[in-house]
């Protein structure tokens, strides 16, 4: 439960899946359910427009890697003022990994924002022997 919500995390069992691909979604979903307005980004640190996976914002100037997938939401509310962070989901790729951030904008439409989260997959995976 996150603020009263129930946060649910499940890998699609219908794609090919990597041999740390659930480790990987469990760390995003922990992350992305507990978001950190403690994560400081500048509109600078946001490199990439988000709007398509292969132009998937990476934050730069990133003190600490479990940050990552916090910071990735920080800026993409950034680069959308006045949206509200609704929910994330782990896209995973044969080289890496993404966030898929949906924000609500002001009107009440939703923005698709597409986050690298490789950084944080790789630290996991490393600490847990590759």
């Amino acid at each position: 439960m996150n603020q009263g919500t129930l946060v649910v995390v499940t890998p699609d069992m219908n794609g090919s899946m990597q041999k740390h691909d659930l480790s990987v979604a469990l760390m995003h979903g922990m992350a992305a359910g507990h978001p950190s307005d403690k994560v400081a980004v500048q509109v600078a640190d946001c490199q990439g427009r988000g709007d398509t996976p292969e132009t998937a914002i990476k934050v730069a100037n990133l003190s600490d890697v479990a940050d990552e997938v916090a910071a990735g939401i920080a800026c993409a509310k950034l680069l959308h003022p006045g949206a509200d962070w609704k929910m994330s989901q782990l896209i995973t790729k044969g080289d890496g990994y993404i966030s898929q951030v949906v924000l609500r904008d002001p009107g009440g439409d939703s923005v698709l924002v597409y986050t690298d989260i490789n950084r944080l997959a790789n630290q996991l995976i490393g600490e847990l022997g590759g």
